[in-house]
């Protein structure tokens, strides 16, 4: 639980931003982030220590090496509990040219937040700024898990509470209403494809904690909260650093996936195989369509008759022809207000129109992906809406499951 007193060291680590020139919210979320990253390194490698030292043993798992890096700085001074007591022009030296290159090619941490740090960004200003916070940082309680939860909660409040940099967060109170209606149990496996801050994602792990201790006593159990059980997707890496952070402090440990699909679809060829797979489930989908609707299918089956799944090679003169006659089959337009809205008969037979259209015309374009993959997990519910907001939970476990499917075989393939 937050004590007035925490909360004023917070205010004033904030305010310490603003007064020191950084004002978005957003950004000055990331950098305290950041620097509570690396108090965690730093206490995983000293509990590694004291490891060691109690079996008298070597340490099985170092998180800073015994050398130095390639500007013969030793890594023993990336370190929290070292660099803090460094004057202020060298601590701003250590953190901005060697600490940060440092946490771009982390290994050690098997975190999901150690993952996003790839496009980190120092943006602290001054000297006479990061020793500011740095030190009002290691005066802020961290040993509880509780604590470290709610005080993340509590700066995340200051993002989002008037929609600021498009950001919007839901109450702490409608997150645990809908998630106490959704009954997660510790088997299932959870999904939030617009994840933001991961909210949804805390609230859910806190409600197996309370209403199903036992899944952190029985080790299988433990094994899929920590590992499988959270998936989050999301536009922003920005955002999912923060998420990430969020789960690590609620105390979910390693590998929460959190995924930014536009990254995701950027690696060469899962583009191209994310769209087959969706043509190929659009008109795999069994439904009343006659006269040149029933055309259409019947040669896009064809088509996509015998692709392999993950490298998939399309005839792309038989594909430009298809995908033009299924854009001239749904051509009609109809004017509202001040806009001309296209008017679509079959949403399956769109789906392949899209997907055909990135093989042919935009295979290098996350920006198409990430619609088509909307498209395609939209769910007509009018209770849900028709957008991500109440996408169908099978189209979407289904689309995970096949990514997860190809970045496995990427792994083999390395």
């Amino acid at each position: 639980m937050l004590t007035g007193e925490i909360r004023n060291q917070v205010d004033r680590i904030w305010d310490a931003f603003w007064s020191g020139g950084i004002s978005n919210p957003l950004e000055v979320i990331e950098q305290i982030t950041y620097l509570l990253f690396l108090k965690r390194l730093d206490d995983l490698h000293t509990l590694e220590e004291l490891k060691a030292t109690r079996l008298k043993r070597t340490m099985e798992r170092r998180v800073f090496s015994d050398g130095k890096d390639n500007r013969k700085r030793p890594y023993e001074d990336f370190r929290w509990s070292r660099f803090k007591n460094f004057a202020p022009a060298e601590m701003f030296t250590v953190i901005s040219e060697h600490v940060f290159p440092f946490l771009r090619t982390l290994g050690g941490d098997e975190s999901t937040y150690a993952h996003h740090m790839k496009d980190a960004r120092f943006t602290i200003p001054t000297p006479a700024l990061l020793a500011k916070v740095v030190d009002m940082i290691d005066q802020v309680p961290m040993e509880d898990r509780d604590t470290k939860g709610d005080l993340y909660e509590y700066m995340l409040g200051k993002i989002a509470s008037a929609g600021q940099n498009g950001q919007f967060r839901t109450p702490r109170h409608i997150i645990r209403l809908m998630v106490e209606l959704t009954r997660p149990q510790p088997g299932d496996i959870l999904c939030d494809p617009a994840c933001g801050t991961a909210g949804f994602l805390v609230a859910a792990g806190e409600y197996l904690r309370e209403r199903h201790p036992e899944i952190l006593r029985d080790a299988k159990l433990r094994e899929h909260f920590h590992h499988r059980l959270f998936h989050g997707f999301d536009f922003d890496n920005t955002m999912l650093r923060i998420g990430s952070m969020n789960m690590l402090l609620h105390g979910v440990e390693n590998l929460t996936r959190l995924t930014v699909l536009k990254k995701w679809f950027e690696q060469p060829g899962r583009l191209t195989a994310i769209a087959l797979w969706v043509a190929a489930r659009a008109t795999s989908r069994k439904g009343k369509a006659g006269g040149a609707a029933a055309g259409l299918f019947k040669e896009a089956r064809a088509l996509l008759d015998g692709l392999d799944k993950f490298r998939p090679e399309l005839d792309r003169k038989a594909a430009e022809s298809l995908h033009d006659r299924l854009r001239e089959f749904q051509n009609e337009h109809q004017r509202q207000k001040w806009v001309s809205v296209r008017v679509v008969h079959n949403w399956n037979l769109l789906l392949v129109e899209e997907a055909l259209a990135i093989c042919i015309r935009y295979a290098n374009s996350p920006v198409h992906g990430y619609k088509l993959a909307a498209d395609y997990c939209q769910n007509y519910d009018p209770s849900y809406g028709t957008s991500l907001n109440g996408p169908s939970r099978t189209k979407l476990l289904e689309m995970a499951q096949f990514m997860f499917a190809i970045e496995a075989l990427e792994d083999d393939e390395e």
